[in-house]
């Protein structure tokens, strides 16, 4: 595209990924989520020569980096539109002022706030921080005489003495891989999601989701409200929501591409590149959103890995099998190895793609068989 491409991330990060950045033509040390740093590190790099586009992938340095936006008058989306999303409330409230489907809910002050909502909707409800990501904190309540003690246990998780509550949503868990690409929404697919037992953490994905009801039109129809409503601009969107026998609920709108290697499944299966749109447009350079053939099924399944400390690993011949796309190990001898509580607890993964579902689920459950941590 003729871009000069500064790659800035920690160094920790940058010497990590070494073999994933090498296409960069160079980088700088700088840590996103600190504004300042990030701030002085900009201004080194505009002063060398002017900067054509600042853009993140990272959850955490989105607002950090809309700041930059506005200050050098780039293209992207603005930092009070990054906040809407992040803020689950105010997310909730323009979705129902949108005339979206909604759950009862409320940004509870005490613990009295909950007890209103529960009284309101007979339970079960969730409690969750209002503004954290990665499944932390977030319970479910399912006895009213619980709600008192994991109210407490979700605030020991809030960074503000606030707790967002919603009544429980029955149904599948989906999340929507879309763009706005020159003020069009263009949806790439649907994921399905698989949780850890009894968590809200996520154990897998599997591109595309094959189930709901929904075409792609009615899809982009749902986004295109979205959009509106959360006064979303320009690029990735990665939308959480609920299949269920009343219709889809929205969860959470985020202004950035999924995690847990969401990108790369919805790319394996739906033969489409969702990363040169966001710069065509950022550079104004011709691009046409394009899907390929034949259309396959990718999915991710994390690894489940008993409690205490890490004594054995095997991975036997996982990349001998045929359909395994990539695998990672994050743990190590001597590690100790937490309950499931959120995604960051999670040690590993195996990712693979086949010509059906069934095949694919096949092929990656004969590859965890090969994956052995063994704990103590």
């Amino acid at each position: 595209m003729g871009y000069e491409v500064i790659l800035g991330d920690t160094k920790k990060n940058l010497q990590m990924y070494a073999n994933r950045i090498i296409d960069a033509d160079r980088t700088v040390i700088t840590d996103f989520k600190d504004e300042q740093n990030l701030r002085e590190v900009t201004r080194a790099l505009q002063e060398e020569a002017p900067l054509d586009a600042i853009f993140t992938f990272k959850e955490f340095g989105l607002i950090n980096t809309s700041k930059l936006l506005d200050e050098y008058h780039l293209l992207g989306n603005r930092t009070e539109v990054i906040e809407s999303c992040n803020n689950k409330f105010t997310t909730r409230n323009l979705l129902r002022d949108a005339g979206l489907p909604s759950p009862d809910y409320m940004l509870c002050k005490n613990l009295e706030d909950a007890k209103n909502l529960w009284e309101k909707t007979g339970g079960p409800i969730i409690l969750k921080p209002h503004n954290l990501q990665g499944s932390i904190g977030v319970f479910k309540v399912e006895r009213k005489e619980d709600l008192p003690n994991i109210y407490i246990t979700c605030l020991t998780h809030c960074r503000e003495p606030l707790v967002m509550a919603e009544h429980f949503i029955d149904g599948q868990e989906v999340s929507i891989e879309a763009i706005v690409y020159r003020g069009k929404v263009t949806v790439f697919g649907v994921t399905e999601k698989l949780l850890y037992p009894n968590t809200f953490v996520e154990a897998g994905h599997t591109s595309p989701f094959e189930g709901g009801g929904m075409t792609r039109e009615e899809y982009k129809q749902l986004v295109e409200q979205i959009v509106k409503a959360m006064k979303i601009q320009i690029g990735p969107l990665h939308i959480e929501g609920f299949h269920t026998e009343k219709g889809f609920y929205v969860g959470e709108v985020h202004t950035r591409y999924g995690g847990d290697n969401i990108t790369t499944l919805t790319e394996l299966a739906l033969k489409c590149d969702m990363t040169s749109p966001i710069f065509a447009e950022l550079g104004d350079i011709p691009f046409e959103i394009e899907f390929g053939q034949p259309q396959e099924v990718a999915a991710i399944r994390f690894l489940h890995v008993p409690p205490g400390k890490v004594e054995s690993i095997e991975i036997g011949q996982i990349t001998d099998i045929p359909g395994i796309v990539d695998y990672e190990i994050t743990c190590k001898l001597g590690d100790e190895i937490a309950p499931i509580t959120s995604n960051f607890d999670r040690v590993g993964w195996v990712l693979a793609k086949a010509a059906s579902r069934e095949k694919t689920e096949e092929i990656i459950e004969k590859a965890l068989k090969q994956v052995k941590i063994r704990t103590v």
